[in-house]
């Protein structure tokens, strides 16, 4: 049995850009900066770090740094990056876990002070190449409610939370806290209550062996209402507030954040163009020239199968239901189930709102395809990139 098709809208693509080449995604520096004052007013007493992967678009990185927003990164690039920009140190992480040598010397040499571990080797690793660094262990959690797991490849249990802390403080480091992450789009609120009172414990089990946190940093996760309702904002802040800020939270420590998803995604809108249709199998194709390897990457069942909200012109026409595929010569190259559009010809566009966050971040050349182009829209002024 097929699927039930996704129903998409009909309204008009921005009209400013219909002269341009697609693909494009479309960012509007307005509503990030919205939804820093939502995250704000959500998280009063939390300090929020940027996850640079979600979307590294200089003019969104230079939007962010004015409103005072500080930055994770994960690798020397994206190091460069910030630092590129004039980003101070200071307002630099990388709760990374597993970094190469070279990387963590550049982080070192940069003044980078905070950085993570899960594993004796890494303590190891940075006590050898940045003494005297500010390390936060990282705590698996479940994960279990959010569309992304991130357990496993990161984290630690709480006993050995306390152990790393305590042979960071032995190996000449500094023993600064705990860093957690619930899982990408975490939608499920009792998620992040058992995340947070986990993370409760083990600080108050560092706190009984003399290594209270200094910083605690509760990672991304934080969800967006792409087609289906998430807890809102509120609710997990107010279960921040309890749990972290005002059991966990000694004298002076700091509860930092560091999301993405929810500062970039509803910022963006993907615009794509029709380059074909075909008719098979009695199953309606339609192929833009932007798919799973030109930004669509998380529409894939594996990488978390987000739905975003999809708007086609024309909708004077009939409905239909279709088959939508990118433009590589890889099979993989679909997006899962069946739509529900306007009919769409070549040459008509369709545009993927919420798609601010990993869509150009995860494009690839592949097949010689180029990724999306960003151009930023209702700044008043040019919206072209350079």
């Amino acid at each position: 049995m097929k699927e039930s098709p996704v129903a998409g809208e009909s309204g008009c693509i921005f009209p400013e850009i219909r002269g341009m080449e697609t693909p494009l995604l479309l960012m509007d520096l307005r509503v990030v900066g919205r939804n820093v004052e939502l995250l704000r007013n959500a998280f009063p007493d939390v300090d929020i770090w940027y996850a640079l992967k979600s979307n590294p678009d200089e003019r969104v990185v230079s939007c962010l740094a004015t409103l005072g927003v500080g930055f994770e990164v994960a690798s020397a690039s994206e190091l460069r990056a910030v630092l590129g920009l004039g980003i101070p140190s200071d307002r630099i992480v990388c709760l990374h876990t597993i970094k190469s040598p070279a990387f963590v010397r550049l982080l070192h040499d940069s003044g980078i002070s905070v950085m993570a571990v899960d594993c004796r080797e890494e303590v190891q690793k940075l006590a050898t190449i940045a003494p005297r660094s500010r390390v936060v262990v990282r705590l698996e959690t479940d994960g279990h409610g959010s569309r992304v797991r991130l357990g496993g490849k990161f984290g630690c249990a709480p006993d050995e939370v306390v152990e790393l802390a305590r042979l960071a403080r032995r190996s000449g480091l500094e023993s600064a806290g705990v860093t957690m992450h619930v899982g990408s789009q975490c939608e499920a609120i009792a998620t992040w209550l058992g995340a947070l009172n986990l993370c409760r414990a083990v600080c108050e089990r560092l706190a009984e062996v003399g290594a209270p946190p200094e910083i605690i940093s509760l990672g991304g996760g934080l969800p967006v209402p792409y087609t289906t309702s998430v807890p809102p904002l509120a609710a997990i802040g107010g279960l921040v507030r309890d749990a972290a800020i005002q059991r966990c939270g000694t004298a002076g420590c700091r509860v930092t954040f560091e999301p993405g998803r929810s500062i970039a995604a509803t910022a963006g809108t993907l615009v794509t163009s029709v380059i074909g249709t075909a008719t098979r199998g009695g199953e309606r194709w339609v192929y833009l020239d932007a798919g799973i390897y030109q930004g669509l990457f998380e529409w894939l069942p594996a990488a978390g199968g987000f739905a975003m909200p999809i708007v086609a012109d024309h909708g004077e026409r009939p409905f239909q239901r279709c088959r939508l595929a990118g433009p590589t010569c890889d099979s993989l190259d679909v997006l899962p189930g069946e739509f529900n559009l306007p009919e769409l010809r070549t040459g008509d566009r369709l545009a993927f709102r919420f798609a601010g966050a990993y869509s150009t971040s995860v494009s690839t050349t592949f097949n010689g395809f180029d990724p999306p182009r960003v151009v930023l829209v209702g700044t008043g002024g040019d919206s072209r990139d350079g």
